[in-house]
């Protein structure tokens, strides 16, 4: 197929809604609907018979700088609740933030405890500022709202974790193929 080329894929909107979604935060991948796109078209372009392609990482851009982009805050705070025993004090899990960022040789801003505490309630089903995906509910308050205290959500952290470090092989095959190309 040639780069000009426009075509109809036949795909499932959830399908495609999955896939996007299932891609969107790999550090792995540098444009989720691109990587969507190419992996259909490969899908498509191979002969009946023929084994169907499964996506490849695309390689990371180059970095724009020697030191190459940090991490999600939400998977430090993972980390450092895990190292935490999985519950602790506010100003613990900014502490563990911290050693596990300065350990990568990550420049920390200024503002880095706002953005651990943002990011702790953008996390949270109680915190007014949840986003409303329960698949996103990784932290919680056991001991209630202003008590400083905060705990993993074990079930819905351990579905994340195994679900981010599965191949790209796997998550795209467990998540169906396209549409009338099985």
């Amino acid at each position: 197929m040639t780069q000009n080329s426009t075509i109809s894929i036949p795909v499932r909107t959830d399908v495609f809604v999955r896939l996007v979604h299932a891609l969107k935060d790999r550090a792995d991948m540098r444009d989720p609907v691109e990587a969507v796109h190419d992996a259909i078209e490969a899908w498509i372009a191979t002969p009946p018979g023929q084994p169907k392609p499964v996506p490849r990482a695309r390689p990371p851009a180059p970095p724009q700088s020697p030191k190459p982009p940090s991490r999600p805050w939400r998977d430090d705070i993972i980390d450092a609740l895990r190292e935490l025993g999985g519950r602790a004090p506010r100003l613990r899990v900014i502490e563990a933030v911290y050693r596990l960022r300065k350990a990568r040789g990550d420049e920390l801003p200024r503002t880095y405890e706002h953005i651990v505490q943002r990011t702790l309630q953008q996390y949270c089903p109680d915190s007014k500022v949840f986003d409303r995906n329960p698949e996103h509910a990784f932290f919680l308050w056991p001991e209630g709202a202003g008590a400083g205290m905060w705990a993993l959500n074990e079930p819905v952290v351990a579905r994340f974790l195994a679900w981010r470090d599965q191949p790209l092989e796997q998550l795209f095959a467990s998540l169906g193929a396209p549409h009338g190309h099985a």
